[in-house]
């Protein structure tokens, strides 16, 4: 999942418009404020687009699975409801 949310794409280039802004603030030696406005945004549309996706809903169900199948780990109730959603 994390390489939904790297600023460039296997081609070296912005992997979004929003991201390109971003890059672009920071070639033009924008503020920070401004570039960390940006970066968040370019995240946000990053996790918009990953939840439309359903990717977050799988990722999460694989890490719960996961968790509670490791030796060693004891399941509590709350693990047990959210399986139970998987």
């Amino acid at each position: 999942m994390g390489e939904e949310f790297m600023l460039i794409g296997e081609d070296d280039r912005p992997r979004t418009s929003a991201w390109q802004k971003y890059v672009e603030a920071c070639e033009a030696g924008r503020p920070w404020q401004v570039r960390d406005e940006l970066w968040i945004a370019a995240h946000m549309e990053d996790m918009e687009r990953v939840r439309r996706s359903g990717l977050e809903e799988r990722f999460a169900s694989k890490g719960v699975l996961m968790h509670m199948t490791r030796p060693g780990r004891r399941s509590t109730s709350m693990w047990k409801r959210l399986s139970a959603r998987a």
